[in-house]
């Protein structure tokens, strides 16, 4: 029979597996109802911490060109948010940390994309998720015109999230249309082209279906669409379910599963698959009197240097150390987005790129030291 001290240890061991990270909470196991938004999700003043911005934002309060809110929405087509960067000329790579919610509609209490800076999106919704994927003008964001993008997402190297505290909700799965949280999202913004996921609230599998280990393949193996058609279109469709990020099914009609390699081996140049786009219908295109001023309709067009420019606040000093103390993990999220000519190796180990070498050594040491418990 196992001693009062070993199971204490089995159950030590048993919290270093759930919590490889650190002793915190990871930000996709934080279940906040949308009328209970803390001020700041993340407080915890360690690694790149604290949070950046706020979750708590109204319309009233919050909502402008300044505004540091880092609560996001997808509900339609009309009604969507996508990250940007609080101030101009930065780089998503430098910057994801600190990204805050623009949105088409203010009523979020966000800063408001500028009219005409969306030049086409299609909003598609299945019944395990939703996504938006177009073309814009990224200064519009404060993105740098040159700046290849990266992915924004709920987790990070330190599952503090991209960016830290981001929350994310929708009601397109609402029976009463009021928001739900979304745990699992990914978003990348960069070379003027953009992609949003949103899966379904407390899916089954909604993890597996906004997935965030293929950082470094953009939009076109993420969120699978036409995007060589989004420009000029604005439309609203039904759509099948598609396979999971990085499962395919190759020539032989056996399904595989793709592994992203290290950054460290150098530039991504094959790939072996092509992406199977799922079946859309019911596509309705957005009136014109109902299209938000983000659209580029009607006349309307994106003047260049219109971004929604920020006099964001003096940096705290672990909001400067965020950037500067990032590890070499989480650079692999600073990544060139929607490499349509980049071709990534084949790989066999579909989780290898989501459990870093150091997080295996620490449960290691920790089985180690149970085992000596055991036997002692």
């Amino acid at each position: 029979m196992l001693s009062a001290l070993a199971i204490l240890a089995l159950a030590r061991y048993a919290t270093a597996q759930d919590n490889w990270w650190g002793d915190y909470e990871a930000l996709s196991d934080k279940m906040i109802p949308y009328d209970e938004r803390p001020y700041k999700v993340d407080t915890l003043a360690e690694g790149r911490g604290p949070q950046w911005g706020y979750n708590n934002c109204t319309e009233e309060e919050t909502g402008g060109p300044d505004s540091l809110c880092q609560t996001a929405f997808v509900n339609s087509l009309e009604d969507f948010c996508l990250w940007g960067l609080p101030v101009t000329g930065e780089t998503v790579g430098d910057s994801e940390a600190r990204s805050v919610a623009y949105c088409t509609n203010p009523v979020h209490g966000t800063r408001v994309i500028p009219p005409g800076a969306i030049t086409g999106a299609q909003f598609i919704q299945t019944e395990k998720y939703i996504q938006v994927t177009g073309n814009l003008y990224q200064t519009a964001l404060n993105i740098a015109a040159d700046d290849p993008g990266g992915e924004m997402d709920p987790m990070g190297a330190d599952m503090k999230g991209n960016p830290l505290g981001g929350l994310m909700y929708t009601t397109a799965f609402s029976r009463d249309n009021q928001p739900q949280q979304s745990r699992y999202w990914t978003n990348f913004m960069g070379n003027n082209q953009f992609c949003i996921k949103v899966c379904i609230p407390e899916g089954e599998d909604a993890r597996q279906e906004c997935e965030h280990i293929y950082d470094r393949i953009g939009c076109a193996y993420n969120v699978y669409a036409d995007y060589a058609n989004l420009d000029e279109k604005f439309e609203s469709c039904e759509g099948d379910v598609g396979l999971y990020q990085g499962v395919y099914v190759g020539e032989d009609g056996r399904t595989s599963t793709y592994t992203q390699p290290a950054e460290s081996l150098g530039a991504i140049s094959t790939i072996p698959y092509t992406v199977s786009i799922p079946s859309s219908s019911r596509c309705n295109a957005v009136a014109t009197d109902a299209a938000p001023s983000a659209f580029a309709l009607a006349g309307r067009s994106f003047a260049s240097g219109s971004a929604a420019e920020s006099s964001a606040p003096e940096e705290t000093e672990s909001a400067e150390e965020s950037d500067a103390e990032e590890t070499a993990s989480a650079a692999t999220s600073r990544v060139a987005n929607n490499a349509a000519s980049a071709r990534p190796t084949v790989g066999t180990d579909p989780d290898s790129a989501a459990f870093p070498i150091a997080a295996i050594s620490s449960l290691l040491v920790a089985s180690s030291a149970a085992i000596f418990v055991l036997l002692a």
